[in-house]
């Protein structure tokens, strides 16, 4: 029972954790952990699942191999555990984990701006469009501007918004054979392209 809800808690862990690409690296016998990159580019989490209790150093080594942080769990089967980077320069890292077992090593690539703003652009018929727009910073003014085929402007939004957005444009009455549509907010842009049938 106790290992089923060691693995539900995992899965749970797992499950939140936005952007992961998840590897397992076993310690001894009992004992594994998985390095989660997040959401927010400057956070990790360490996700630590064994059979036994007992204390787990975590420390984390720039590309230099120079100790950058150490931290220790005690007493805990499993556990969840975020490290912020925001205050260390972009580059990889390795986290290492030691218990009785044994040790092992995941290496992590942080880079602090890793772009999030996307947008989808769909034909709703009749030369509409829906447009939705989300990942973007919440405190930031969302750009959009719409060109026709002369890369002129023909339409402009400014959206202030603390969630993602849809709005619908109509272009009906605008010649062409080709709308680009732009996003931006921040340092942050995208742009997708659709064609007049």
């Amino acid at each position: 029972m106790k290992k089923i809800s060691s693995i539900i808690m995992l899965l749970a862990l797992v499950c939140t954790t936005a952007f992961a690409n998840i590897i397992e690296t076993r310690i001894g016998k009992s004992a594994k952990f998985s390095v989660l990159a997040k959401s927010d580019p400057a956070k990790f989490n360490v996700v630590y699942v064994s059979e036994n209790k007992g204390p787990v150093s975590i420390s984390i080594f720039d590309e230099d191999g120079e100790l950058v942080s150490i931290d220790i769990v005690k007493d805990k089967k499993s556990f969840s555990k975020t490290f912020d980077f925001e205050k260390l320069k972009k580059g990889r890292y390795v986290f290492t984990l030691e218990n009785d077992e044994g040790s092992g090593s995941q290496a992590v690539y942080y880079d602090p701006y890793r772009q999030t703003l996307n947008m989808l652009v769909s034909t709703q018929g009749d030369n509409k469009f829906k447009v939705m727009v989300a990942g973007f910073n919440p405190n930031e003014i969302v750009k959009v501007r719409i060109y026709n085929s002369q890369g002129k402007i023909v339409k402009e939004d400014e959206i202030k918004s603390h969630r993602n957005f849809i709005r619908t444009y109509d272009l009906s009455k605008i010649k062409g054979q080709q709308f680009t549509f732009t996003a931006a907010s921040g340092r942050e842009s995208v742009l997708r392209v659709k064609k007049i049938k």
